[in-house]
């Protein structure tokens, strides 16, 4: 058992303000901090491959468990699924595409079979439904009515008529008919197209030097216009 004064003096080569040397305790450690769950994909990736690149021939870490390879490995498999991911992303995008183009058509093949029921049906709910379409319930219908200021104008093109009308509030669709074998009043009108729009090309079936009437009714969602008063031109 050693005494209080056995070879340790409290002035023996140590002054009470020397530093002493700082000691790490058990809770003060450092801890690895990955958060791997705070990255994506691919921050994992480049966290994985430096990791790989700081650890290889690191004396520090003489025997990586698990080893460097088991890492590579990983991390090529993991690139490569993000590839993967990404062209199959990309051929989505192409897929998505292609399906709101198909829907868009589709709709627009409804819209005038909704149309052409309505016509034909001529009001009737009983028939309307008969063809599996809705009928909408309107207390107060908004009507269209006859479309006005119809001019045909010729284009810069042989054969080719502009046609322009005024705007009817309410309307769905436009319906133009010409008739060119009249003299005088045209009497055997021909569907020639529905649209949209309040100006359109008349082509295809029109020939130069030809007397050519036409005329456009509106479409609405409640009932059908009457046909405009007829414009005429002879085609350029």
């Amino acid at each position: 058992m050693a005494l209080y004064d056995s070879g340790a003096r409290f002035d023996a080569g140590a002054s009470y303000d020397a530093l002493a040397p700082a000691i790490r305790s058990r809770s003060m450690k450092s801890k690895v901090a990955l958060g791997l769950f705070e990255l994506n994909a691919g921050q994992t990736v480049q966290l994985g491959q430096d990791i790989h690149t700081a650890m290889t021939g690191n004396a520090n870490f003489p025997t990586p468990t698990p080893d460097l390879a088991q890492l590579q490995t990983r991390l090529t498999a993991t690139v490569a699924k993000i590839n993967q991911l990404s062209a199959a992303q990309d051929t989505l995008a192409l897929y998505q595409t292609e399906r709101d183009n198909a829907l868009r058509d589709l709709r627009e093949t409804l819209t005038n079979l909704g149309l052409y029921v309505e016509n034909a049906a001529n009001g009737d709910e009983e028939i309307i439904r008969s063809a599996a379409m809705n009928v909408r319930a309107n207390p107060n219908p908004r009507l269209v009515g006859q479309v006005q200021n119809v001019r045909l104008s010729p284009s810069d093109h042989e054969g080719e008529l502009i046609m322009d009308y005024a705007g009817e509030e309410g309307t769905r669709m436009y319906q133009v008919q010409v008739c060119v074998d009249a003299t005088t009043m045209p009497v055997n009108w021909q569907d020639k197209l529905t649209t949209t729009k309040t100006r359109c090309r008349l082509n295809d079936t029109l020939v130069s030097g030809q007397r050519v009437w036409a005329r456009v009714r509106a479409l609405g969602a409640n009932n059908t216009g009457a046909w405009s008063e007829p414009a005429v031109k002879t085609v350029p």
